[in-house]
């Protein structure tokens, strides 16, 4: 079945792609919006990474601390006992 393309059903056609190039377009900004999103969060991912390490580095000083603390007072209290 052969069916002719009237002048109305080619402006019909031509609204349709009209609206679907307006889409495309929007569906373009939307993605560029994204993209500079997505940049700030990794920005801000490294950022929270840096500072985990920081603290993480803290804590083990911390620690080692402690640790040095707890062995120095068993080795006072084993001297002093002698």
């Amino acid at each position: 079945m052969r069916s002719t393309w009237t002048d109305s059903r080619l402006d019909d056609l031509n609204q349709r792609v009209g609206e679907l190039r307006s889409d495309v377009s929007d569906l373009k900004s939307d993605v560029s919006g994204l993209k500079s999103d997505v940049s700030d969060l990794k920005s801000g991912m490294i950022g929270l990474r840096s500072d985990l390490t920081a603290l993480n580095r803290t804590l083990i000083q911390i620690g080692w601390g402690l640790a040095g603390t707890v062995f120095a007072s068993a080795f006072a209290v084993i001297v002093t006992r002698l």
